[in-house]
């Protein structure tokens, strides 16, 4: 057990209130002095992140190039009397606005999955006593017990370590588990090892820390204030820019078609029917030539694209969440779709850190042989295989096919802790269920028991959990 020299007391824990008690690292705080800390620090709770206003989202969606040009459109149309057409393309940017802004403003939650990782209970010193009490109730100052399997609820300074290891990889990225004592080993790293960050998992070991920050305060209180930042009114998704990008090129092309017509219009002596020009009514012949050339202009305007690309960006958020690949923002798809690299790291990033075995292969060293005169060799493979669900199987590699694994998947039950999948010609080894003779003694089944019941002793002390509203499973502990 690892010890630190003095029992470091921090200056926030020289400001007892009278008559609550004074701070020890062998008792912690008092309960008065922990209720006076709460009131003036605040819960131990990530603050929601801040929405983004519905009129600073409307302001960005109004700022495509086609929704001024279809609403010229529509003035012109209602200008000339064309009240019908200049309803429907009035109601178009409406509808396509609405939508846009809705779809943003509801799916503003990136910092909800960061507040789901705080630990619900913690282990606390009060007066003495070792006492269960809500992670949000937790102020600067107490002494909190952890062990294997806990989520630790704040940013704490270790006092006392054995053999205490932690999974820092919401911070870092990185699997490896950080062994944790008293001392800093590297006093100018970024994540110092004689501290444990709130949210973190403890994957071994036990120990004792007082908390130095709680709340926003805390490393995962800086990434999600962070997240919560808002993007300025005039930044533009890459689509949005691609878009008015090709909308102020066919403005040209429109301003051309209209000098155009409108040339052509005056040089032929072009006569509205409704309301003929005399002779010699030069400004006359103008205006409907030029009347004439802006209704071609207006019709020549693709009014539906924004609405297309509405639609298109929805879709692929609905084909991407099929796929799991959940979108916080529908504007998300676009920035995907319009990137060409991605620089990130594997374990961590791409892949949750943790790992699932599938196939076990096993070798005899003694004299054993089999028909062909070759050890004798047991690979077996586990299925099916979804996340750390542990419902599943363990089969003969040689015996479990295509068509199997497509039964398998068939009938597999997301809610189910335990199906048995085997079939007459396929025997599930995984059941262990009790058996004589031949079939007992077979190299594939002492394989499947001897693997398992080593599984078993290496995860001592770790916990499968399902998410109640989720349900997915994880697992606490190393």
């Amino acid at each position: 057990m690892e010890l630190a020299a003095e029992m470091p007391l921090l200056s926030r824990n020289e400001r007892s209130s009278p008559g609550a008690g004074t701070f020890t690292a062998q008792e912690g705080l008092s309960c008065a002095e922990a209720a006076e800390r709460l009131r003036a620090d605040g819960p131990n709770l990530l603050d929601p992140p801040p929405k983004e206003g519905l009129g600073v989202i409307l302001l960005r969606q109004m700022q495509s190039v086609v929704f001024l040009l279809t609403t010229i459109a529509a003035i012109i149309s209602y200008c000339l009397g064309d009240e019908t057409k200049a309803a429907i393309l009035i109601g178009a940017v409406c509808v396509v606005c609405f939508l846009n802004t809705v779809g943003e403003y509801t799916s503003q939650d990136a910092g909800s999955a960061l507040a789901k990782m705080a630990a619900p209970r913690s282990t606390v010193l009060r007066d003495g006593q070792a006492i269960q009490v809500e992670s949000s109730s937790i102020v600067v100052g107490d002494v909190v017990l952890v062990k294997s399997g806990d989520v630790v609820p704040a940013d704490m300074l270790v006092l006392e370590a054995v053999d205490l290891k932690t999974n820092e990889a919401i911070l870092t990225g990185e699997p490896t588990d950080i062994s944790k004592s008293p001392e800093a080993k590297d006093p100018d790293a970024p994540f110092l090892t004689n501290m444990l960050y709130s949210a973190t998992s403890v994957v071994s070991g036990h120990g004792k820390a007082e908390v130095t920050d709680t709340g926003m305060r805390t490393q995962v209180g800086l990434i999600a204030k962070r997240l919560g930042s808002n993007r300025s009114v005039s930044e533009k998704n890459p689509l949005m820019a691609s878009v008015n990008k090709l909308a102020s090129l066919l403005a040209v092309v429109l301003l051309v078609v209209i000098l155009l017509a409108t040339s052509v219009a005056y040089s032929t002596g072009y006569q509205n029917p409704s309301k003929p020009c005399t002779a010699g009514d030069r400004l006359c012949f103008l205006t409907n030539s030029l009347l004439r050339a802006v209704i071609m202009a207006v019709a020549l305007i693709p009014h539906g694209i924004p609405l297309v690309c509405t639609i298109m960006l929805r879709v692929g958020s609905r084909e991407m969440a099929k796929k799991n690949g959940v979108t916080m923002k529908v504007s998300a798809v676009d920035y995907l779709s319009a990137t060409t690299v991605i620089c990130t790291d594997k374990t961590g990033t791409l892949t949750e850190g943790k790992m699932t075995a599938s196939a076990l292969t096993g070798v005899c060293h003694d004299e054993s042989r089999g028909a062909d005169g070759a050890p004798l060799e047991s690979s077996l493979s586990f299925y099916p295989l979804k996340g750390l669900s542990p419902n599943g199987g363990l089969f003969v590699e040689s015996q479990l096919t295509a068509e199997h694994k497509k039964r398998m998947d068939a009938r597999f039950d997301s809610q189910a802790v335990r199906q048995s999948f085997a079939e007459p010609a396929l025997d599930d080894l995984a059941l262990m269920q009790e058996t004589s003779g031949v079939e007992a003694a077979s190299m594939n089944r002492l394989m499947a028991r001897a693997h398992l019941v080593t599984s078993f002793l290496t995860c001592y002390g770790t916990k499968l959990t399902k998410d109640p509203d989720t349900g997915v499973w994880d697992s606490i502990g190393n």
